[in-house]
């Protein structure tokens, strides 16, 4: 009996030792995350006017986007489909432990674009956000991205905060 076991465990071994082969590494199929424009909206003295407790807050406010011609109106599902690809969702309202953020997407992170949109306060006011995506393969064939967001036209860096 235990000749059989014996056996059976080199068999199992030698098994899974040829089925984990590298195969040369031509064979990796990457996920590409898709693109999400992600923001916060404070006042100048950096309270969250998402939170509908802030002073000011614009968490009631119809605030939409205004992409390629279509209104987007915030936490509006515009996805079409329950497959996975960059499925476009529109504007979103995030809360993520006690801060609130919005986020536009998403976009095909596999692409180079150059999109751009108009946020709507819902207060009569608004603000022109465009960025830029690049997307390559380096030599190793590995992928190499890059987003750019630019509010009226001034580069934000860090993280993405509109102070209204």
């Amino acid at each position: 009996m235990k000749i059989y076991k014996t056996l059976g465990l080199l068999v199992l071994s030698i098994t899974t030792m040829l089925g984990c082969s590298s195969g040369g590494g031509e064979d990796i199929i990457w996920d590409i995350s898709p693109v999400v424009i992600s923001f916060y909206v404070t006042d100048v003295a950096g309270n969250d006017l998402l939170s509908p407790i802030s002073d000011g807050s614009i968490a009631e406010n119809d605030v939409k986007i205004i992409f390629e011609g279509v209104e987007c109106p915030r936490d509006k599902d515009m996805s079409e489909t329950r497959a996975y690809k960059p499925t476009f969702r529109g504007l979103g309202t995030v809360k993520y432990g006690n801060e609130h953020y919005l986020t536009f997407g998403e976009f095909d992170g596999a692409e180079n674009l150059s999109k751009s949109f108009i946020i709507d306060w819902g207060d009569g006011t608004t603000d022109d956000v465009s960025f830029v995506h690049s997307f390559q393969w380096d030599s190793n064939k590995r992928p190499v991205q890059s987003t750019e967001v630019y509010l009226n036209d001034k580069l934000m860096e860090g993280r993405f905060t509109i102070i209204k």
